[in-house]
């Protein structure tokens, strides 16, 4: 018997100097047709109105919103790990503090959602949707299969080739238990979500969020060599979940070098760096590509691209006091 109770969906946003984009994201969930939301949104250390701003739109706001407030930025995956930690909702969406949804959006998630039958829902962890510029650019490249259909997120990548950024509609109960991977202010995020590749989602090729690229302050892609640390420990675990075509494999090889060049730049030693790899390629084949890792360091910080954003998040790690501010303005408590 289909139960009446409508599920509750929490919408999680960290936050780092965003004030000019949240506006954006509140409007989205305040557009939305379907009323069981809550929005969470965590404000990692912001130096601009960021906190203003969240409190203005906590104030007006006709469904629940919920900050998370750190003193010091210690970055994304801290905060989505807080961010998870937080929520109430039988399901999760990421909508970054550059992105929003569709009007719609989430009822059509849920209706989705509930025509599979009920004895069948526990072999899902959601399901997973298109993203687009406010262009109208896709962000992953269509599947080669038509319609929505059952899948996993590997076979997705690698069968039906819809690689690139997609809407993520999690149960939380499938991922409550688990934590980005911390260390720096940004760690690839496919070392959290590749644990879940082999895992079962509904795919919909229906345009669920908008992502605006021409965001300032994008983390992701400031043409610096920034957040190497994060992104030696993302490649790392990566190649663990899904190792890459071994041996002399172009592919393969130039992953290596890159490797080695972000370790040597996130001041990762060379013991600490072999024993983050996978260990599915031999020391001294893996050895023989660190000296082309080191010159392309070398060549980095000639350039002036090194930014050892680890050292700040080291720093601010050991001291930083993060508050929920929750229903009540004034209820704010230290986790």
């Amino acid at each position: 018997m289909k139960s009446n109770i409508k599920p509750l969906v929490s919408i999680l946003t960290p936050a780092w100097n965003r004030s000019a984009y949240l506006e954006k994201v509140w409007a989205g969930l305040d557009a939305q047709v379907y009323s069981e939301i809550e929005w969470i949104v965590a404000n990692d250390g912001s130096t601009d109105d960021t906190a203003k701003v969240c409190l203005e739109l906590k104030r007006k706001s006709r469904f629940p919103v919920t900050i998370i407030e750190a003193n010091l930025r210690v970055g994304k995956p801290r905060m989505d790990n807080e961010l998870i930690k937080a929520a109430k909702g039988d399901f999760l969406i990421w909508c970054d503090s550059d992105d929003y949804l569709l009007p719609g959006a989430i009822e059509r998630l849920v209706s989705v959602w509930e025509s599979i039958p009920a004895t069948d829902q526990a072999s899902y962890i959601g399901l997973t949707a298109l993203c687009a510029t406010e262009e109208g650019v896709l962000q992953s490249t269509p599947s080669s299969r038509l319609g929505i259909f059952d899948t996993t997120w590997s076979e997705l990548d690698d069968i039906y080739q819809a690689k690139g950024d997609k809407l993520f509609f999690v149960k939380a109960e499938k991922i409550k238990n688990s934590r980005f991977v911390e260390g720096d202010f940004m760690v690839t995020e496919g070392s959290m979500w590749f644990n879940f590749f082999e895992m079962k989602p509904k795919y919909m090729p229906e345009i669920m969020k908008i992502m605006d690229r021409g965001a300032s302050n994008r983390i992701s892609f400031s043409g610096k060599m920034e957040y190497c640390r994060g992104k030696a420990y993302g490649l790392a675990i990566c190649e663990k979940i899904k190792p890459t075509v071994q041996g002399f494999n172009i592919e393969f090889i130039w992953k290596l070098i890159t490797y080695h060049r972000y370790c040597i730049n996130g001041d990762i030693g060379v013991r600490e760096a072999r024993n983050l790899w996978s260990g599915n390629v031999g020391l001294i084949f893996w050895l023989t590509f660190y000296p082309l890792g080191l010159l392309f360091a070398i060549k980095d910080l000639a350039q002036g691209k090194v930014v050892k954003t680890h050292i700040e998040y080291d720093k601010n790690i050991k001291l930083v006091c993060i508050r929920i501010i929750d229903s009540d303005i004034s209820g704010a408590v230290n986790v």
